[in-house]
């Protein structure tokens, strides 16, 4: 069982990384990390089909999570807030700012998240 502030968490990271997605995708991020075109080879399929299923994929994780809580899911929800903080980064260094504007509240949320997460145990 996740503790209610968890799970308002995780409910609140759905839309914010709906609208994350969708940043990325009009700024064509898939374009510019390596790893879409990469999967897409091995697959024949495009780099963005690869991030449109990727995005997918993650918000299933994420609502799996809030109803299936399991130690390893939560974990691995917590890896992808971490992850977030590369936006920034990259910014930063290559003056690159697909998925920038929506990162920020999301890093916040994943500071939140693992501060709760880690309470708990």
């Amino acid at each position: 069982m996740i503790s209610p502030k968890l799970k308002t968490i995780l409910l609140l990271s759905i839309p914010l990384f709906a609208l994350h997605a969708l940043e990325e995708y009009f700024f064509k991020f898939y374009l510019l990390d390596p790893s879409f075109a990469w999967v897409g080879n091995i697959f024949n399929y495009t780099p963005a089909a690869v991030f449109l299923a990727e995005q997918v994929l993650g918000l299933l994780l994420i609502l799996l999570t809030i109803y299936k809580p399991r130690k390893i899911l939560l974990v691995i929800v917590g890896l992808i807030f971490v992850i977030e903080v590369s936006h920034p980064i990259i910014a930063i260094y290559s003056h690159l700012y697909a998925g920038l504007l929506t990162s920020v509240p999301l890093i916040v949320l994943g500071i939140l998240y693992w501060k709760n997460f880690l309470s708990r145990e």
